[in-house]
C-alpha cells in the first residue's frame, strides 16, 4: 500500500472541508435551534395571554357582581319607595275623605247660622240707618233737658248698658250723649261685644218698661227715642241669636282649623308623592342602566371564558411539546458549545 504524506495544499484541502462541514453543522443546530426557540416563545406568549384573559375575567366577574348588587339595591329602593307610596296614598285618600266630610258639615252649619241671624240682621241693619239718620241737633236736645221724660231715661239706659256702661244717671247718660262721634259709635257697636249679664239686664227693663219701648210711645217722647228704641230691641235679639248660635259658631270654628289641618297635611302628601315619585323614577334609571351594563359584562365574560377555555385546550395539548421544545434547545446548545 502506497504510503501518503499529508503535504500543505492536502493540509490547507482538509481544513477547508472540516470548515465546511463546521460552518454546515452550525448553520443547521442554529436553524433548528431558532425554530424551537420560536415555538417554545410562541407558547410562552400563548400562556401570557391566558394569564391575561383569566385576570382580565376576574375583574369583569367582580364589575359583574358589582353591578348585580347595585342593580338590586336600586330595585329594593323602588320596591320600598313604591310601598311608601301606597301607604301615603291610600292616607292621602283618607284624608280626602274627611276634608269632604268635614267640608260638607262646615256648609250644613253655615246654612244653620244664616238662618238664625236671617231674622234678626235686617232689624239690626235698619236701626243702625235709623240712628244714622239722626241729627246731631236732636242730640243736644235731649242733653239739654233737666229731667227727662221715663220713656228717653228708659231707652238711654238700655243703648248704655248694652254698650257696658252701667252707670245709667243722668249724669252720665248726658256724658255719653255729648261724646264725640256718639252717633257713629252706635252704629258701629258690634252684637257681639254685649255680654250675657248686660243683656239680661237689659231684657228685664224691657219687659218692666215694655212701653217705653213701642214705636208709639218712644216716637211721641222725642225724635232719637225712636231710633234708639228700635237699635236696642234689635240688638238684644241679635244678641240672643249669637248666644245660642254661639256652639255652632266654635264648632264650626273647630272644624275649619281641622280642616286647614288636614289640607296642609294633604298638600305635604302630595308634595312627598311627587318626590317619592322622582325617586322612583330615578332608581328606576339605575336600575335600567346596572342591569343593562351587568349583561354586558356577563355577556362579554362568557365569551371570555369560551376564549380561555379554547386557548387553554390548545396550551394543554401542547405543554408536552413545550418541554420538549425547551429540551431541544438545551441539547442544541450544548451541541453548538461542542462544535
Amino acid at each position: 500500500m502506497e504510503k501518503k504524506y499529508l503535504t500543505p495544499k492536502r493540509y490547507v484541502i482538509l481544513l477547508e472541508t472540516y470548515q465546511q462541514v463546521y460552518l454546515t453543522k452550525q448553520h443547521a443546530v442554529s436553524t433548528r435551534q431558532q425554530h424551537l426557540k420560536s415555538g417554545v416563545s410562541k407558547l410562552s406568549e400563548a400562556r401570557k395571554v391566558v394569564d391575561e384573559l383569566k385576570r382580565n375575567a376576574e375583574i369583569k366577574q367582580k364589575e359583574l357582581a358589582v353591578k348585580q348588587h347595585e342593580a338590586d339595591e336600586a330595585l329594593k329602593q323602588i320596591t320600598k319607595s313604591m310601598a311608601d307610596a301606597g301607604s301615603q296614598k291610600t292616607e292621602m285618600e283618607q284624608l280626602a275623605v274627611k276634608v269632604n266630610e268635614e267640608t260638607a258639615f262646615i256648609e250644613r252649619q253655615k246654612r244653620e247660622i244664616d238662618n238664625e241671624l236671617a231674622e234678626t240682621q235686617p232689624l239690626v241693619d235698619q236701626a243702625k240707618q235709623a240712628v244714622g239718620s239722626l241729627r246731631s241737633e236732636t242730640l243736644v236736645e235731649i242733653r239739654s233737658l233737666r229731667a227727662p221724660p221715663d220713656v228717653i231715661k228708659d231707652i238711654l239706659e238700655g243703648v248704655l248698658k248694652l254698650m257696658g256702661v252701667l252707670d245709667t244717671s243722668w249724669t252720665s247718660m248726658k256724658g255719653f250723649l255729648g261724646k264725640r262721634g256718639v252717633k257713629e259709635e252706635i252704629m258701629n257697636f258690634d252684637p257681639r261685644n254685649v255680654t250675657v249679664e248686660n243683656r239680661e239686664s237689659v231684657e228685664q227693663l224691657l219687659r218692666k218698661k215694655a212701653d217705653s219701648f213701642t214705636p208709639e210711645n218712644a216716637a211721641k217722647a222725642s225724635q232719637v227715642a225712636g231710633p234708639l228704641a228700635t237699635w236696642v230691641v234689635a240688638n238684644v235679639k241679635y244678641s240672643k241669636v249669637l248666644e245660642r248660635i254661639r256652639p255652632l259658631e266654635e264648632k264650626q270654628n273647630k272644624l275649619k282649623k281641622s280642616l286647614e289641618s288636614s289640607t296642609r297635611k294633604m298638600d305635604e302628601l302630595s308634595h312627598e308623592l311627587k318626590q317619592v315619585d322622582d325617586k322612583v323614577e330615578k332608581y328606576r334609571t339605575t336600575f335600567e342602566k346596572t342591569t343593562n351594563e351587568a349583561q354586558r359584562l356577563k355577556v362579554d365574560l362568557e365569551k371570555a371564558k369560551e376564549t380561555i377555555e379554547a386557548a387553554q385546550n390548545l396550551v394543554g395539548k401542547l405543554e408536552g411539546e413545550f418541554y420538549r421544545w425547551s429540551a431541544q434547545v438545551n441539547d442544541l446548545n450544548e451541541q453548538l458549545k461542542i462544535l
